[in-house]
């Protein structure tokens, strides 16, 4: 039987409950979308339309972008992109916990399929917005800043709406989030460093991954809510003998279920202590 408190923090609950099948339609859409455009940028050149929106985006949007775009390249350049996911990586596991941390490390241990080769090779575009020729780490399809700021940038949005206790520090971190998002399309199309299919492309591939995800998280969390030893002790030992925090199961208060396993650590390694002491005293 679900307990009173872990349905209230939504730790019991995964994103693909019995009754909500609308998530996992939604996957196969987006997955079924990436796999076909995939198929059409590999067995053609320009996309329809894509000449038109690059023309359209340079001469709108080249000017108002050029600082950020600036910024972006400079953040995630092969050198400063491990540096900025390792602090992002240290501060999700000193706020949130172990599972959270956990997730981010793997959103980004996927965006490193990207590094390795494009799946389709694409020239990005010429001073003239024409086609050039294909050269390797250049362009591509998809756009890896693309899928990096999705799956990245998603999934620390998505722990900051489920783990953060602050509001104003979970609406900033957030809004921050879903603007990097939104911002990576314009700028790497404005800066000719991909087509627009590339970063369409990138989007569709990388969010099916951030939904699978944020179903693992989920799951794990309502394992570990319900009181699941197993992946418990997998996690780091907390001082005062118990395993978990109420941010290493993803709710912002712990549940009934998770106050009990708590609990029963705590009487576990305090009984454990005690008769260490007695046993001592009795020498």
């Amino acid at each position: 039987m679900r307990s009173e408190g872990a349905t209230r923090t939504g730790a019991a609950k995964g994103p693909f409950p019995r009754t909500d099948w609308r998530w996992a339609v939604l996957w196969a859409l987006l997955a079924g979308g990436a796999t076909a455009l995939s198929v059409v940028a590999a067995r053609s050149e320009l996309l329809w339309g894509e000449a038109a929106v690059l023309r359209l985006a340079v001469s709108h949007l080249r000017g108002p972008l050029e600082g950020v775009g600036a910024v972006v390249e400079f953040l995630f350049t092969d050198l400063a992109a491990p540096i900025v996911f390792a602090v992002l990586l240290t501060a999700a596991w000193f706020r949130w916990g172990t599972l959270a941390a956990s997730a981010l490390l793997a959103a980004g241990a996927a965006t490193a399929l990207t590094r390795l080769a494009d799946l389709v090779d694409r020239p990005p575009p010429l001073e003239d917005l024409t086609w050039g020729v294909p050269v390797f780490r250049e362009g591509g399809y998809p756009s890896g800043h693309v899928v990096y700021g999705v799956l990245v940038f998603g999934t620390l949005a998505y722990l900051a709406g489920r783990c953060e206790r602050r509001k104003c520090a979970r609406v900033a971190i957030k809004g921050g989030c879903a603007a990097l998002i939104v911002l990576f399309a314009p700028v790497r199309i404005t800066g000719l460093d991909h087509w627009p299919g590339d970063v369409l492309g990138g989007y569709l591939l990388a969010a099916p991954a951030l939904m699978l995800i944020i179903w693992c998280h989920r799951r794990a969390a309502w394992s570990l809510a319900r009181g699941g030893r197993a992946l418990g002790a997998g996690l780091k030992a907390r001082p005062g003998g118990g395993f978990l925090r109420a941010e290493d199961v993803g709710a912002r208060a712990p549940g009934r279920a998770q106050r009990g396993f708590l609990m029963r650590s705590s009487r576990s390694s305090t009984t454990a202590r005690m008769g260490g002491a007695v046993a001592s005293a009795g020498d």
